[in-house]
């Protein structure tokens, strides 16, 4: 005799059906502009109510699970709180006015300027705290440099969103290994990684475009080559031995290089057909007239500071806390436990 199959069919309305819980989320969320914790629960009621009505899932395994994914909740919220607290005390101490200020003093190059923010400081910042962290840090810094509003939103979205796999220290593969079954995980993060460069690439190549089009990308092509191929090749190399930490160390090499990059005569060369596109014309004006001053009186750029640019702390101290968590992530995955 046969043991009955317990395997579900395959079909549209199934699928559909399972898709449901997602789709209401996403309406009440985009749609009607509910906050996370109001569309959240009608969600779960979703798919509670689609396991036991659709799929006759039993009662006991619909309350497992949904005491499995509190459980795994709690793990998730010990990033999101210290994500949070960080983010907060750096904005008291006004470390991102320091990151803004130090980073403009030391690269002249506006394009430069927006790739690293955008781009490199974005990926950096989504690969230790993520959850909405890279966006709020860089959005700023980015209005503060004059560019619009915007741009300023969706530029760090494009740049950070391949950081997402594995950012936050991993919390996103930690979670996937939690409710995922993987036999070969060293095979399967090597293909990640291979196929994470794709993203890597066109969102710096996005960045550049929305920044002057064509004339950015042939300006920005060089770094945004170095950069990528940077993201990309130590991401392939660490990502099988320390899944948690391989995106933060490949973008924090990538962010030094960013800096190293600066010193190259091709970005400190002023174009004068640079297009405006992202910025407000009171930026551009500003800028055209702080490029007048320089030329007549011979100055580089980024070598005078104004009085009222004075820098709430040194750039090393801005980046600090941030270097000190992943110091202690790496101590922690490094020492066995007990």
């Amino acid at each position: 005799m046969q043991a009955q199959s317990t395997e579900l069919p395959i079909t549209l309305l199934s699928w559909l059906a399972a898709s449901l819980p997602i789709l209401a989320l996403l309406v009440l969320l985009v749609g009607r502009r509910w906050s996370s914790s109001s569309a959240a629960p009608v969600a779960l009621a979703a798919a509670v109510l689609v396991a036991l009505l659709l799929f006759r899932t039993p009662l006991e395994t619909v309350a497992a699970a949904s005491g499995k994914g509190i459980w795994d909740a709690i793990f998730v919220l010990y990033v999101v709180w210290p994500a949070l607290i960080l983010y907060n005390t750096a904005d008291d101490a006004r470390a991102f006015v320091a990151m803004q200020r130090g980073v403009r003093r030391l690269m002249p190059d506006r394009l430069l300027v927006v790739l690293a923010f955008a781009w490199v400081l974005a990926s950096f910042i989504q690969s230790i705290a993520g959850f909405g962290t890279p966006l709020a840090v860089t959005t700023p810094l980015l209005i503060g440099l004059g560019v619009q509003p915007v741009y300023a939103v969706v530029l760090p979205i494009i740049g950070a969103a391949w950081a997402n796999a594995f950012g936050s220290l991993g919390a996103t593969w930690l979670a996937t290994l939690s409710v995922v079954d993987l036999p070969n995980q060293a095979l399967t993060l090597r293909y990640a990684a291979s196929l994470l460069w794709i993203p890597n690439l066109l969102g710096g190549l996005a960045v550049a475009w929305l920044y002057g089009r064509w004339w950015a990308i042939r300006r920005g092509g060089p770094a945004i080559v170095v950069i990528s191929l940077l993201h990309s090749g130590l991401l392939f190399l660490l990502l099988p031995l320390l899944p948690t930490v391989a995106c933060f160390l490949a973008t924090s090499a990538a962010l030094l290089v960013t800096f190293a990059l600066n010193r190259w005569s091709f970005y400190r060369q002023h174009d004068e057909n640079e297009p405006a596109i992202i910025f407000t014309e009171e930026a551009t004006r500003r800028e055209e007239e702080e490029e007048r001053q320089r030329e007549d009186t011979g100055q580089q750029d980024g070598t005078e500071q104004s009085p009222d640019e004075e820098m709430p702390m040194p750039l090393w101290l801005a980046f600090a806390p941030y270097m000190v968590l992943a110091l202690l992530a790496v101590v922690a995955l490094v020492i066995p436990p007990v």
